[in-house]
């Protein structure tokens, strides 16, 4: 029993230490238990259940790691390759800082200093380095649509 418990936790303290313990769903937590207790049942020998909740649990896990969505907007045009395709231009501005008169050189310059602090390697939080990542490209490819407009 002690070496299942050390297990689990240590699976627990990756996913923690991995960021992806923030972004699991519902789904995930039910799959994680399922894996969880078929790797319980795998320990008393009964091997039919024990199959049935590890092929379950690692079909859900290969489920959404290839082919579901978890957002609405992430399989419309031009959406799909964005890491938050839910941020709109009025959340990137305000969460790097800027108006909207701003220019390219200066979302990059908001963008290096509050990426100085957010990054994991300056001991912030990769979540935030991630968005910002995101609120910069998503600024710097709406700034290159104004200028291509043929009306501005």
């Amino acid at each position: 029993m002690v070496p299942f418990l050390l297990i689990a936790g240590a699976l627990l303290f990756w996913l923690y230490y991995s960021g992806r313990l923030a972004k699991m769903q519902p789904g995930d937590w039910f799959a994680l238990a399922i894996a969880v207790l078929g790797t319980r049942v795998l320990t008393t020998g009964q091997l039919p259940a024990a199959g049935a909740m590890l092929a379950g649990a690692i079909g859900w896990a290969l489920y959404r790691s290839r082919s579901h969505k978890p957002d609405a907007e992430a399989g419309k045009p031009g959406n799909a390759d964005r890491p938050y395709p839910e941020m709109s231009i009025a959340e990137a501005r305000m969460l790097l800082g800027i108006d909207e008169r701003a220019s390219a050189g200066m979302i990059r310059a908001a963008w290096r200093r509050r990426m100085a602090r957010a990054h994991p390697d300056a001991g912030g939080n990769a979540e935030l380095a991630s968005k910002l990542n995101a609120a910069r490209d998503l600024l710097l490819e709406n700034q290159a649509e104004k200028t291509d407009s043929p009306l501005s």
